[in-house]
C-alpha cells in the first residue's frame, strides 16, 4: 500500500484500521437515485485526485472529478544543455513573481505561486509537479489549484511579456545571449499567448465514476482508500507436452534455444522428466518446474513445464532424437504454449520495483495520486473482515478481540466500530399517512 494510516486503528473509529484516512469535513448524498454527485463540507482536492478511491458509508467508489483547475507552464531554453542564467516572471491577476530561473524545481515554483496570493489564505493553495522535457529543451510544470479558495474558474497564470528575452526585466544572465521561452496552457499543449483554463467547481462538489448506490446520508464521515499494488512479477511461460495414446511408448527429447534435453520415456514421472530437461543445461536449467497429469482420451499424459524464472523463453519443440531406447512416435507428441512469458521493465532490486495490479501481479499498474517524495510504503500482510449484522438492530456496541492464540511479537486485532452504523427501525418516522386508512408495516 502506498501511503495511508499505519493500520493500528483508533479505538471506536474506522480511521487507520485498514489504512484508510479520514477526509476533511462530512459528506451528504441522496440515495435511491442515479446521482454521481456528492456534497462535502470540506475540501478533498488536497487529498484526492481523479482515479483514486473513497469510501462512503462502507462502500468504495472511484472519484471521477473534483473540479480541480489544472494549468501547465512550459519552459524552453535555447541552450538546455548548458548552465545559463535565463529567467522569466509569472503573474496572477496582475501580481508578478520575482524573476524565476528557467530550470527551478517544483518546490520553488510552488513557493513562487503561493507568494502571489493573500497570506491570509494560509498557503497550500497549489500543488506543482515538474517533468523534464529534454526533447523540448525545457520543463513542463503542472499546477493544480487544489486550495480552499478556488471555485469556478480561477485566474489564469500569465507570463508578462516584458519579462522575457534579453531586453526584458529578466532575460539572459550576464555573459550570455540565451533566451527563455515560456507559455501557459490549461490543456497541456503549450501555445504562446493563449490560456484556456478548465472549468473548476466549488471545493464541496465531488463527482463519482459510477452512480451512488447507498441510502440517503447526511453529515457522515468519508475516507480515502489509499492505492494498493503488488510487486510486478515477470510473466511465467507455461508449456504443455501432451502424449497421445493408448499404448504409447518410446523415448523423446525436447529442444529449446538450440539445446536438447536428455531423453525421457513415455509416462515417466515428473521428477524424471524435470531431471532430463535440466540435464540439457542453459536455457533449460533456468528454474524449470514440471507437473504431470492424466489427460482426457486419447491423451495419456500431459506434462506442464513452468519456466518460473520468467520471461519469454522462445519456442519449445519435441523430437524422437537419438536416444538409446526405443524411438517414440513424434506424431503422438503435441507441444503447446499455454501462457506466454514476458519480462518486467524494472525488476525488484530493493531500491525500485514496478507496480502491478493488486489482484494480478503480472499486469502493470500506475499510481495516480499526486507526486510525492515522502509517502510511506506498507506491506499489507494481514486480513480484514467486514461483519454485517443480519438480526441485531440498532447501533451495536463494538466487538472486543483477544489475541492470545496469535503468534508473533507484533500481533494485533483491531475492531473498527460503526463502519456502517446501525439504526433502530422503530424510530423511523413515516409521513403522509391519512386518517381512517388501515396500513400494514
Amino acid at each position: 500500500r502506498v501511503g495511508g494510516a499505519d493500520g493500528t486503528g483508533v479505538a471506536g473509529d474506522l480511521v487507520g484500521s485498514n489504512g484508510d484516512t479520514r477526509l476533511p469535513g462530512t459528506l451528504s448524498v441522496v440515495g435511491g437515485s442515479t446521482t454521481t454527485t456528492v456534497t462535502t463540507t470540506g475540501n478533498w482536492r488536497r487529498d484526492v485526485v481523479a482515479g483514486q478511491t473513497v469510501r462512503i458509508d462502507g462502500v468504495e467508489y472511484e472519484v471521477a472529478d473534483l473540479g480541480t483547475e489544472v494549468q501547465t507552464i512550459s519552459v524552453a531554453c535555447t541552450d538546455f544543455d548548458n548552465d545559463v542564467d535565463a529567467s522569466y516572471k509569472l503573474e496572477i491577476d496582475g501580481v508578478e513573481t520575482d524573476c524565476l530561473m528557467w530550470n527551478i524545481d517544483a518546490d520553488a515554483m510552488d513557493a513562487a505561486l503561493e507568494g502571489l496570493l493573500d497570506p491570509d489564505l494560509g498557503g497550500d493553495e497549489f500543488h506543482v509537479e515538474v517533468n523534464p522535457q529534454p526533447a523540448l529543451d525545457g520543463y513542463i510544470y503542472t499546477v493544480y489549484f487544489h486550495g480552499d479558495s478556488w471555485d469556478a474558474n480561477p485566474a489564469a497564470i500569465e507570463v508578462p511579456a516584458a519579462s522575457l528575452f534579453d531586453g526584458g526585466t529578466c532575460g539572459a544572465g550576464p555573459g550570455t545571449d540565451e533566451d527563455v521561452d515560456v507559455c501557459v496552457s490549461a490543456a497541456g499543449a503549450c501555445v504562446d499567448g493563449t490560456v484556456a483554463p478548465s472549468s473548476a467547481d466549488a471545493p464541496g462538489s465531488v463527482e463519482l465514476a459510477v452512480n451512488y448506490a447507498g441510502d440517503t446520508v447526511e453529515g457522515i464521515p468519508a475516507y480515502k482508500v489509499w492505492e494498493r499494488f503488488t510487486v510486478h512479477q515477470t510473466g511465467i511461460e507455461v508449456v504443455t507436452v501432451s502424449l497421445e495414446g493408448p499404448g504409447g511408448s518410446g523415448d523423446f527429447i525436447l529442444s529449446l534455444g538450440g539445446r536438447d534435453s536428455d531423453c525421457f520415456t513415455w509416462g515417466d514421472d515428473p521428477e524424471t522428466v524435470e531431471a532430463a530437461i535440466e540435464g540439457g543445461g542453459t536455457p533449460w536449467s533456468e528454474a524449470v518446474t514440471i507437473t504431470r497429469s492424466t489427460g482426457n482420451a486419447p491423451v495419456d499424459y500431459v506434462y506442464s513445464i513452468y519456466f518460473v524464472g520468467g520471461g519469454d523463453v522462445g519456442a519449445v519443440t519435441a523430437s524422437d532424437g537419438s536416444c538409446a531406447g526405443p524411438v517414440g512416435d513424434i506424431d503422438d507428441v503435441t507441444v503447446a504454449v499455454v501462457s506466454e512469458g514476458f519480462d518486467v521493465p524494472a525488476d525488484f532490486d530493493g531500491a525500485q520495483f514496478t507496480l502491478a495490479e493488486a489482484g494480478d501481479a503480472t499486469t502493470a499498474a500506475t499510481y495516480v495520486g499526486y507526486s510525492s517524495s515522502s509517502l510511506t510504503l506498507y506491506k499489507v500482510n494481514g486480513l480484514t473482515w467486514h461483519v454485517e449484522f443480519d438480526t441485531n438492530i440498532g447501533d451495536i456496541d463494538p466487538m472486543t478481540s483477544a489475541v492470545g492464540a496469535l503468534a508473533g511479537t507484533d500481533k494485533a486485532v483491531t475492531v473498527a466500530d460503526d463502519y456502517r452504523a446501525g439504526y433502530m427501525p422503530t424510530s423511523y418516522v413515516i409521513t403522509g399517512l391519512t386518517q381512517a386508512v388501515q396500513y400494514y408495516v
